[in-house]
């Protein structure tokens, strides 16, 4: 069984705003449920080989989970990042050098592109309109990865702070 761990679960990375309550609810019920583990029980899985880091953007990884992702490759896991929104017009080999430097050379495990076009570059009218199209081809994408890699835990993101990309991938 695969494991999801979201970082909202850490109490210091909670958002405790009213208007995330409902939120901080269904994470709750999914711990119940055995299908998110808090940060302080994966911390505990010493056997835990196979990370696969979902991120939208080559950077949110690190961000929001890189003391984990540090702590985890120090006990012997293989860490992987699927990067979903990699496709920038003037920033891309730049981002994807990044996420290769810590990925391949620091981790010692791999980067995925799936080559979405970052939000910022997703643009007309018809933005809003493209979500459940977006969506639909992000969760096959996604679904695709995993079940080829077979993570023994999977990073989950945040829908924080309103980027579309972050929404896109957290749903």
């Amino acid at each position: 069984m695969i494991k999801f761990y979201n970082p909202a679960l850490a109490d210091t990375a909670i958002d405790r705003s009213s208007e995330n309550k409902e939120g901080l609810e269904k994470h709750r019920e999914l711990i119940q449920d055995g299908r998110i583990i808090p940060i302080m029980k994966i911390q505990g899985e010493k056997n835990a080989k196979k990370v696969l880091v979902v991120e939208p953007h080559s950077d949110d990884g690190i961000y929001s989970a890189g003391g984990l992702l540090s702590k985890l490759f120090s006990e012997g896991s293989m860490i992987i990042s699927v990067c979903v929104f990699s496709k920038h017009e003037t920033l891309e080999i730049v981002r994807k050098r990044e996420a290769e430097r810590i990925y391949k050379d620091i981790f010692g495990g791999n980067v995925i592109f799936l080559n979405f076009l970052d939000g910022f570059f997703r643009t007309g009218n018809g933005i809003a309109d493209s979500y459940m199209a977006d969506y639909v081809a992000v969760k096959q994408a996604l679904s695709e990865c995993i079940k080829r890699e077979e993570p023994d835990i999977v990073l989950g993101p945040l829908a924080i702070g309103g980027h579309i990309d972050h929404k896109l991938v957290h749903s």
